[in-house]
């Protein structure tokens, strides 16, 4: 039922699911839990040392909970509860409280548009980025198929034209396009069952699980021949000395690529047959999580951003990982004027020193034979 109420602003807002739960679970005992948290210490090694660079307590787990007459707002999709509170967990934006949301700025929604008897949550806002799609959004449909076998819309943050690896991999999962439900800035929808599950905000082990199962058995993986591969970047975070470090890593047997123009198919293909691996930090270095056990991977750092996913994705599957840490490089005329006037310091370039990058390579354990 759409209701004038449906126009205001939440008053108030949950933690997360699980405290929406609590304060519903005597009439809506709904929460489903499907994979458990588990302590850090038991899952992950802590490989890169650096001041900057930051491992969770706890591996987050899986849950989902529904929402009776819930609600989704906006292009992230912001999850609205029955008695119009937020559930930061799921609606989370870059902002530093959760009453800085800007769904508080509103003084009214715009109007509820549709009502569905079943939907399901798969928004979130860096949907468009390669990693956080398939560690943050593709997980999450997992956990909706593990509980219900039907749902009539999937709410999902897509942009105006769909991007190849998202279309991919969404009919690689089984979700067909005109199940689809795409946000926008004036997005409002109401579900008499809103199903909502657990937002990831860091790889988890399960995810992991999840995607190798899923990916690598729709590829016919051909591991005869084990390559050593150089991932490129062409924007933002470039090694700035890249044909010089190219010169070196084919005295090595490295073949450089650019990921941008392969599927999804020919990545996970590409990585599950590599011996050895060697990217600046990006999103590409998502699919080691196809590499075999024991695979070598060197992930080059700007020192300004140093950060732990693919450490902990290499943990995952005990692949052996190492990285540098280069020089600042800067920014150039390839970042947009958007990324100029942005001082977030993960837009910027690397310099790599190539002695120190040999002697690397030598500590790996990687030799010119």
């Amino acid at each position: 039922m759409i209701l004038l109420s449906d126009r205001l602003p939440p008053e108030n807002i949950y933690k997360n699911l699980k405290h929406w739960n609590t304060h519903n679970g005597s009439a809506n005992d709904t929460l489903y839990k499907i994979h458990p948290s588990i302590s850090y210490s038991k899952t992950y090694k802590k490989p890169i040392k650096h001041r900057g660079c930051r491992y969770p307590n706890r591996v987050k787990g899986g849950y989902l909970t529904v929402i009776p007459n819930g609600r989704i707002w906006g292009r992230n999709g912001a999850i609205i509860t029955p008695d119009n509170k937020l559930i930061w967990e799921v609606s989370s934006e870059f902002v530093k409280t959760p009453w800085e949301h800007s769904i508080f700025k509103q003084e009214t929604l715009p109007p509820v548009t549709e009502y569905y008897d079943l939907a399901a949550d798969l928004t979130h806002r860096l949907s468009h980025n390669y990693y956080h799609w398939m560690f943050e959004v593709i997980p999450r449909f997992h956990l909706i198929e593990t509980c219900f076998t039907h749902i009539d819309k999937f709410i999902v943050t897509l942009p105006e034209k769909i991007l190849p690896f998202q279309e991919e991999t969404l009919a690689a999962i089984g979700i067909p396009l005109p199940h689809l439900v795409k946000t926008h800035d004036q997005f409002h929808i109401k579900a008499e069952k809103l199903v909502v599950p657990s937002q990831p905000s860091m790889a988890t082990k399960w995810a992991s699980n999840y995607l190798r199962a899923k990916f690598l058995s729709e590829n016919n993986i051909d591991n005869t021949n084990k390559n050593r591969i150089y991932i490129r970047r062409t924007h933002y975070r470039r090694v700035l000395n890249e044909e010089e470090l190219i010169t070196v890593l084919k005295e090595y047997g490295f073949i450089p690529v650019e990921l941008e123009t392969m599927s999804v198919s020919d990545q996970v293909n590409l990585f599950s047959g590599a011996e050895c691996i060697i990217a600046p930090h990006g999103a590409g270095l998502t699919n080691i999580v196809f590499c075999d056990p024991g695979t070598k991977i060197i992930e080059i750092f700007p020192p300004a951003y140093v950060r732990a996913y693919y450490s902990i994705i290499s943990s995952f599957g005990n692949l052996d990982y190492h990285y540098i840490i280069g020089t600042p490089g800067g920014r150039d005329d390839i970042c947009d004027e958007i990324l100029l006037n942005n001082d977030w310091n993960g837009y910027e370039n690397v310099t790599v020193n190539i002695n120190t990058f040999e002697k690397a390579l030598l500590k790996a354990g990687i030799d010119k034979g």
